[in-house]
């Protein structure tokens, strides 16, 4: 398997995202997927986008949602969220809260637990 050079910087909520989407491309490139822009909006002061890259029948699928670089003076706390698969919720935050948000920017994923799903864990596992 070939090294990666792609990092995700922390500069740029705009800069985090153009480099998930090319590691996105760079993977659906080796693994021979399809990789698909299923969504992408841009609004007053955020933008979406919904990638999913396809392979022998089985998709997965990432979800984003940022303030654009632009438009951090005129964003909230929460400079981003998203999810992949809709079982990994991901926040895009800094280190230290102000206003406008500085930087680093990073991404960070916390599983979104399902109070039903873990108890059915539970009960399997005693």
């Amino acid at each position: 398997m070939e090294q990666r050079t792609t990092g995700i910087p922390d500069d740029s909520p705009d800069n985090t995202v153009r480099c998930i989407l090319r590691i996105l491309q760079e993977e659906a490139s080796d693994l021979g997927a399809v990789l698909k822009m299923e969504e992408h909006e841009t609004g007053n002061i955020s933008s979406k986008a919904c990638i999913s890259l396809k392979l022998n029948g089985r998709t997965f699928r990432i979800r984003l949602s940022w303030v654009r670089d632009s438009t951090l003076e005129l964003g909230t706390l929460t400079v981003g969220h998203g999810y992949i698969e809709k079982e990994w919720k991901l926040t895009l935050r800094t280190d230290v809260v102000s206003h406008p948000a500085q930087p680093p920017f990073r991404w960070h994923v916390n599983e979104d637990i399902d109070e039903s799903r873990e108890f059915q864990r539970a009960a399997i596992s005693c």
